[in-house]
């Protein structure tokens, strides 16, 4: 069994641009769905839909060693907040990056709203 080589964080990606970009590029990488832990800074990407750990507060595959597994992707970013641990199922990369530039932000507060 060959050794599993995490992918390195990328530096803290400040704007909201900056993640869709990323999450554009990590798209075309094969990865599918984002999530975000319990109280966490980072969103985590995953080439197959994650299960929801409650006891652990974070999300992962349910078999790590499946096919078409890829290395969960840490993304530095709290300008994403519709990703959410409050979520009941990871989001789908590609609606976020078909909705991401219609959400704003009230200043403030978590509320999101279409434009």
């Amino acid at each position: 069994m060959e050794p599993v080589i995490l992918p390195q964080c990328e530096t803290w990606l400040h704007t909201r641009k900056q993640a869709l970009t990323k999450l554009k590029a990590l798209y075309g990488k094969g990865y599918r769905y984002v999530v975000r832990d319990k109280d966490s800074a980072y969103l985590y990407c995953y080439s197959l839909k994650p299960k929801k750990f409650q006891d652990l507060q974070g999300w992962g595959y349910e078999n790590p060693d499946g096919p078409d597994v890829l290395p969960a992707f840490p993304i530095k970013n709290v300008d994403l907040v519709e990703i959410r641990w409050g979520n009941r199922s990871a989001v789908m990369i590609e609606r976020v990056l078909r909705e991401g530039k219609s959400v704003r932000i009230i200043t403030g507060s978590l509320l999101n709203h279409k434009l």
